[in-house]
């Protein structure tokens, strides 16, 4: 698969790009978020800049949602479940043969 990328940023996104790569599963964007910002703090994202980088660039694909189960621990019905948890984005790298600049 060949990708097309703007320069403008580029470094940083490829710095990600290989992060996600060593790690080998999808990762939620909380996941994402804290994981960059503690490898790299002065060239961290705000959580609107990764939003926007990981479903704006084609070096991300989005493959689904997961719900946090941690804040819906005492609820018994699907209806608490559903408006107690927070829905985050299951994200994964897509893998390319080449890179061209634009």
């Amino acid at each position: 698969m060949i990708i097309k990328l703007k320069k403008k940023g580029l470094a940083k996104k490829l710095r990600l790009h290989k992060l996600m790569k060593e790690i080998g599963q999808p990762m939620t964007t909380i996941e994402i978020y804290e994981m960059f910002n503690d490898r790299y703090p002065k060239l961290g994202y705000t959580m609107n800049e990764l939003g926007n980088v990981l479903s704006k660039t084609p070096l991300f694909d989005k493959i689904g949602y997961q719900y946090d189960a941690s804040r819906n621990v005492n609820s018994e019905t699907f209806v608490l479940k559903r408006y107690n948890s927070r829905m985050y984005c299951l994200w994964d790298v897509v893998y390319f043969e080449e890179l061209i600049k634009i």
